[in-house]
């Protein structure tokens, strides 16, 4: 980050990047609740100091609600969309040693799978599918997707289903494409779930294997690894996994967007729903279970360089503009820069 102040959305703390150095002090009066855009000398705080570096482990609830069980730095947890970073940390280390380019099409590695409904998967690059600049429809929003996963009911019922790589690409090709390729953005799972299977193609390895042998290995994440389509639950230790995010009984999911979702969700009031169990459809854009320790050193990794080599890494890290999205941002393949309210750029490593 660039020397600057911001929130950086902790309630009660105040953070500067001085001379490249994380600053951080607790807030003791409304004065702080949003600094200036600078901070002279006489204005900081003066309990601020720089953060120390060592190993710090802290947890907020438990592990298990059942029998209390604290959390561990050792369990491990499903990351999300967060592995959609990881997939093309792979894409990108094929690239560097020759097994593909990121301007070949869908088609060249997977003939006639994006061609339905007006899909065109000779116009589509490995590069639109990494950025979400492909154009494919968003099938998140899908009405029989939120019926079978995102209600309680639909869940209880769906939650172990198996889906095959063949499935998704079925899934995604249901419908017309949103707009060109390379026109605009639209966070799409389907671009992943193609790009896992180019990644296949091109190494002759399994996604999950490859995902470990370019990323997972070179950096040591013991603690890491890529979950196969038909496996359900967590190996090794780990805490619960817990959701309240489903639809509210009665909400029409043909009128759900990217704009109105969240305030269809049921509230904090409903008890929460063990989803540790479950399969997922995620795979290639976000079927990864890390612990706090990986992710810290993946995402040290990303931001710094140090597993990529340097024209794969500003690859990385060129952005598109977002729509439809987390504000503020710019997306670049599988990691977004944000701006944040004083101005100042921050690079997290989110899918």
């Amino acid at each position: 980050m660039p020397d600057g102040v911001g929130d950086v959305t902790f309630p009660g703390w105040w953070i500067e990047v001085r001379d490249g150095v994380w600053w951080a002090a607790k807030r003791t009066s409304p004065a702080w609740a949003r600094p200036e855009s600078t901070c002279p000398e006489t204005t900081r705080p003066e309990s601020t100091r720089p953060l120390e570096s060592g190993t710090w482990f802290g947890a907020a609830g438990v592990a298990d609600r059942e029998t209390g069980r604290r959390r561990e730095p050792v369990d491990r947890f499903m990351i999300g969309s967060g592995g959609k970073a990881f997939t093309s940390a792979t894409v990108l280390q094929l690239a560097a040693e020759g097994r593909l380019s990121l301007d070949d099409t869908v088609e060249k590695w997977l003939p006639g799978v994006a061609r339905a409904n007006g899909n065109d998967g000779g116009r589509i690059t490995v590069r639109h599918l990494i950025t979400h600049t492909s154009g494919l429809w968003v099938t998140g929003f899908d009405a029989d997707m939120v019926r079978a996963y995102h209600t309680r009911e639909g869940f209880a019922e769906h939650r172990h289903d198996v889906w095959t790589v063949a499935k998704l690409f079925e899934l995604q090709m249901s419908k017309p494409p949103i707009f060109a390729p390379g026109e605009s953005f639209a966070y799409t799972n389907g671009g992943y779930h193609l790009a896992g299977a180019i990644i296949e193609k091109a190494s002759g390895n399994a996604y999950e294997d490859e995902v470990e042998r370019t990323v997972i290995k070179p950096l040591g994440l013991t603690g890491t690894y890529a979950r196969p389509l038909a496996e359900a639950g967590i190996r090794g230790p780990h805490a619960r996994a817990y959701s309240r995010m489903f639809i509210r009984d009665g909400v029409d999911p043909a009128i759900l967007n990217t704009a109105n979702y969240e305030s269809h969700l049921q509230g904090p009031e409903t008890d929460p729903v063990d989803v540790t169990d479950s399969t997922s459809f995620a795979w290639a854009a976000g079927s990864v279970a890390s612990t706090t320790g990986d992710m810290l050193r993946f995402t040290n990794a990303m931001i710094k360089g140090t597993l990529l080599p340097p024209a794969q890494h500003r690859e990385m890290w060129t952005t598109v503009p977002t729509r439809d999205w987390i504000p503020n941002t710019r997306y670049g393949t599988g990691v977004s820069e944000w701006t944040l309210p004083m101005a100042a750029r921050c690079t997290p490593w989110s899918g």
